[in-house]
This record gives C-alpha cells, sequence and structure tokens, in this order.
C-alpha cells in the first residue's frame, strides 16, 4: 500500500512573467509483487519558468532539475540499497492563435488557427536499477506530443532531444459551440542517445511520427471523435481510437467505440466497445456496457446496472462480468483457459449530500474495464 506526502512552493519574481517553484515528493511503496518490498522515494524538482500569454500569442521556457533518491530493501533477503538519479531538463513552447468570422452553409461561424511548436531537451541517465512502481507510459496522441514525459510518474524520465511541431483548428457556432476539431503534429528527433538497457534513451533518428486527431458534431445530439498515430518508419497506424456518440443528457447516451493499438507491450490490440444509458421515467434508470476483443474473440467486460431515486435516498444495482486474464503472459491466448470474475454491486446513498440531487447511473461505468469518456469540447 503506498503512502505519499506532496508538497509545492512557488514565488512570482520581480520580471513579471519569471516563477520560481519546487515539487516535492515522497512516497512509501510496500507490495509483495515487487522483488524489493520496500521502497522509500524522496523527489525534488526546483524549476526555474518564464511565461507569457496573450489571446493572439503564448510564449512558455523553463529549466528545471529533477532529483530523486530511492532507498530499496528487500526484507526477505535482508539487503538494501540507494539510488540516486538526477536529470537536467529544458523545454521551450511557442504557439500563435489566428481567428476569424466566416460563413458555412448559410451560417455565421468563427474559425481558429493554432499553430504551435516545443522544442524538449532531457538528459540521459541510466535507470536500470529503479523498478516501475507507480509509472506507466501514456497514451500517444496529438495532446500527448506536447508533453515533457512519456509516463505518468517519476520512476522513468525519458531522455529527450526533439521538436513537436503542429496545428490544430476549430469552427464555432454562434452560442459558441464547437461544430468541427481538426489537430495535426509530429515529433522531429535529433540525434541518437544511448541505447543500452536500462538508460530512459533509446534511438532517436527516424522519420516523425504523424499524430491526427478529429472532432465533428454531425447534428445536435450525433457527435464523432478520434485520432490515430502514424508511424512513417513502419508505414502503418500504431494507435487508433474512434467514438460516435449519441448525446441527449448526461443520464441518457449512447456510444459505440473502437480501439487499436500495433503494439503494446508485444501485444496487439484491437477492441470493440458500447455504453449506453437511459432515464426511463423520474425514477428508474438503466445503464449497460459490453467490450469485446476481436483479436481473441473473447468479451472482455460486459455490465447491466439500474437505478431507482426518489425525493430523498436512492439504489442501484449492477451485475458485471470482467475477463480474468494475463496479457503479458508469453503462453497464446488461444492455449490458455479464459476465466471471468463475476460480481453483483448494490450502491445506497441519500440524495443532496454531496452535491447530487440528478440521476448518477453512468458512475457505474467508472467501474469498466473501459471508463466511458465524452468527446473533448472546448465548451464542456
Amino acid at each position: 500500500m503506498p503512502i505519499q506526502l506532496q508538497a509545492d512552493w512557488r514565488e512570482n519574481l520581480a520580471m513579471e512573467g519569471v516563477t520560481v517553484s519546487l515539487h516535492s515528493q515522497y512516497t512509501h511503496f510496500t507490495h509483495s509483487s515487487f522483488d524489493d518490498d520496500r521502497i522509500d522515494r524522496l523527489h525534488f524538482e526546483p524549476k526555474l519558468n518564464y511565461s507569457y500569454y496573450s489571446p493572439a500569442f503564448q510564449f512558455e521556457t523553463g529549466v528545471s532539475f529533477l532529483s530523486t533518491n530511492y532507498e530499496i530493501q528487500n526484507t526477505t533477503a535482508d539487503t538494501s540499497e540507494d539510488i540516486y538519479r538526477g536529470i537536467f531538463k529544458y523545454r521551450l513552447l511557442t504557439g500563435l492563435n489566428f481567428e476569424k468570422q466566416s460563413n458555412y452553409f448559410g451560417k455565421s461561424v468563427r474559425q481558429t488557427l493554432e499553430p504551435k511548436i516545443q522544442y524538449v531537451y532531457v538528459e540521459e541517465e541510466d535507470q536500470s536499477g529503479i523498478g516501475l512502481y507507480d509509472s506507466q507510459l501514456l497514451k500517444e496522441d496529438y495532446f500527448a506530443l506536447f508533453r515533457d514525459n512519456r509516463y505518468s510518474s517519476i520512476d522513468r524520465i525519458s531522455a529527450m532531444n526533439q521538436a513537436t511541431y503542429g496545428f490544430s483548428t476549430s469552427i464555432f457556432d454562434e452560442k459558441n459551440t464547437e461544430l468541427l476539431r481538426f489537430g495535426i503534429g509530429q515529433v522531429q528527433k535529433f540525434g541518437q542517445n544511448s541505447n543500452e538497457e536500462g538508460t530512459n534513451g533509446e534511438l532517436t533518428t527516424s522519420k516523425p511520427s504523424l499524430a491526427i486527431e478529429f472532432f465533428g458534431r454531425i447534428s445536435e445530439h450525433w457527435q464523432l471523435d478520434g485520432g490515430f498515430l502514424y508511424n512513417r518508419d513502419a508505414q502503418q497506424v500504431d494507435t487508433g481510437f474512434v467514438a460516435l456518440d449519441y448525446y441527449l443528457t448526461q443520464d441518457q447516451n449512447i456510444q459505440i467505440n473502437h480501439r487499436f493499438a500495433n503494439d503494446v507491450a508485444g501485444i496487439k490490440i484491437n477492441q470493440t466497445g458500447l455504453f449506453t444509458s437511459y432515464k426511463l421515467n423520474n425514477q428508474w434508470s438503466i445503464a449497460a456496457s459490453y467490450h469485446y476483443d476481436s483479436e481473441r474473440k473473447v468479451n472482455l467486460d460486459s455490465l447491466v446496472g439500474f437505478e431507482y431515486r426518489s425525493c430523498c435516498w436512492s439504489v442501484q444495482i449492477a451485475a458485471q462480468r470482467q475477463v480474468r486474464l494475463d496479457l503479458n503472459s508469453e503462453q497464446a491466448i488461444d492455449d490458455v483457459d479464459v476465466t471471468y470474475d463475476n460480481s453483483i454491486g448494490l450502491n445506497f446513498r441519500i440524495n443532496g449530500l454531496g452535491g447530487e440531487t440528478k440521476s448518477a447511473i453512468t458512475k457505474l461505468f467508472a467501474d469498466s474495464i473501459f471508463a466511458y469518456r465524452r468527446p473533448y469540447l472546448i465548451t464542456n
């Protein structure tokens, strides 16, 4: 069970736009699945940053030093080890924002164009002695291109020497509702870092990968969004996601989605999903979801639930079936017996406490392997 304490400090200096900050974090891990079952991690990240923002222009640049110390203990073998890692990081981001009024299909609209460029340098450091205690690779898409770390936490700090450039364009109606959005970007890597096992470096001389994301409001209630990452080295799509939504209200919607990944730890992902919820009347609501892996021809997750609400209280009951399968196993899926975890959940709450007075039937989807998400809208 991890324990985490975090403290942050930030100060604006006399020069406008210049800030100095310190991010600090202490984490204690104990987990039976780790070879080293007691880990204490202490992290400090001082940063000097300058930023300038206006309606038409943005500029941000900063330098930081990521200092992390690990105290690793193996109580079974009665051994301990201290590992220190220090990494320098520099980031520069700038972009413009153009907009104009126009007319499409006889309607007055506002169109925006936002070109953006970023440069990131993160020095290389050997991290072979550090486990992935709470860090995993993040999803790659258009917005991910402008991150300065590929992992969800600090157990891995990816070496970088790269520029990212791209643009996005959107169309809004007179009510400032987003009707259409398209974005495209790519990463250009410079030089070549060490590819030795255990470092945070990788071979960086490659053709840039293209990331494309899109959103379209087909009608008042129908929406389509998605995106994909195209690998120009392999000339193939690495990852992709597309979703079609019929959205009336928060508790009356349908979504059909499909996600694809060509290689996730050596595994090909090819999955189709369905979410639906409907408010039958003021008291009763129903929700269901289903996900199918067409690559392995197995049902990954299915759920059906009901909610009853009165003036003062509500109750939810849901039946769920989730696959129990080690996708990292070297044994072929066809050679193993697929087993499932079956469960029935009951949730009772007093209405009005916690600020909730409407149906919360869609919260059942949070227990699904793939949680429901609405298309990203600027006006949401």
